[in-house]
């Protein structure tokens, strides 16, 4: 692993909760406290005593570990960055060595955040969710592009939790082919799944951008994309969204693993509203062909109709909806 791994003296920090650690404690591993307020963490020192200001926005491995209810997986081990190039790469280097269903690393700021299609993700520190998972279907990987549908499914469903527990306005959240989430029609997150398989051993990586606050959404970019404060009007901590959609993301994994596969693409057609009958561009490269979009397959590819009436399934394009005027 290429990263900056969060420092322990992080986690220590939150078990001591309130009391703090004496600063003596501390001031030992003074490289690490030097780290952690580099990378914005909240610490206060008073008197003699070093804390951490504890909330539902500041990323702590421990915390998020306690956080989640444990559904599908044995464990959750959860590793964390200040800073590295991608979770997605740090997940595969992890994978590779056997690290187990359910490893979560995240970071506060990614330097090459991975993309559909080659292309990045702006992951500027401490105002967005950068995460990834790491999988072991045990099921045929024809089926396992199903998985991008449901970690989007799953965060749309975390996030309408969020609203309610919140009590917060209702606003339009919902899932656009193959692997982002709109917030008003504004994309707000992106999904990656990357998979391998080397003889018997075979894994995915679910990785997850999300544009929390408003300094994660890329610069010039306002009108297409925005973040989840933004639109809902009030601070959002990262750490409650990041906990909501790992516990959701668990009840698809379980649905995948039951082969609930119909119930995985009847839960993303709720979560959508462009999947059938709205017409779309399909990009590819500079060109645009347009098409009207007609129904899920059974693996999750999306069905389409072509001005020449041939009907198509992508399996990977990149889509955009076409304006009426």
């Amino acid at each position: 692993m290429t990263g900056v791994r969060v420092p322990e003296l992080l986690n220590q920090l939150a078990r001591a909760g309130p009391a703090g650690l004496p600063l003596r404690a501390c001031q030992e591993p003074a490289r690490e406290l030097d780290m952690l307020r580099q990378a914005g963490i909240p610490l206060m020192v008073d008197c003699d005593r070093c804390f951490l200001v504890l909330n539902d926005d500041v990323m702590v491995p421990e915390l998020l570990q306690r956080e989640v209810a444990l559904t599908a997986w044995k464990g959750m081990p959860v590793i964390g960055f200040l800073e590295t190039g991608s979770t997605n790469e740090e997940a595969w280097a992890l994978a590779r060595r056997g690290a187990r269903a359910g490893t979560v690393i995240y970071a506060e700021k990614q330097t090459s955040g991975k993309g559909r299609l080659g292309r990045t993700w702006f992951s500027p520190s401490g105002t967005g969710i950068y995460l990834s998972a790491i999988l072991r279907p045990n099921r045929p990987m024809e089926f396992w592009p199903l998985l991008s549908l449901a970690a989007s499914a799953a965060l749309v469903a975390a996030l309408v939790d969020m609203g309610r527990e919140k009590s917060l306005p209702q606003i339009l959240i919902e899932s656009k082919w193959p692997n982002d989430v709109l917030i008003s029609g504004k994309k707000t997150a992106g999904i990656l799944v990357e998979a391998a398989q080397s003889g018997s051993d075979a894994f995915a990586i679910v990785g997850c951008g999300i544009n929390v606050s408003a300094g994660s959404i890329p610069p010039g970019l306002e009108d297409q994309a925005t973040a989840i404060s933004v639109e809902f009007g009030i601070a959002v901590p990262r750490r409650y969204v990041a906990a909501r959609f790992l516990s959701r993301l668990q009840n698809f994994c379980e649905l995948f693993e039951a082969g609930e596969n119909e119930t995985i693409l009847e839960k993303y057609k709720a979560a959508s509203s462009i999947w059938k009958g709205v017409p779309i561009w399909v990009i590819d490269g500079n060109s645009r062909k347009p098409a009207v979009t007609c129904g899920l397959s059974r693996t999750g590819g999306l069905r389409v109709r072509m001005d020449s009436g041939e009907e198509e399934t992508l399996l990977a394009a990149e889509v955009s909806v076409r304006r009426q005027f």
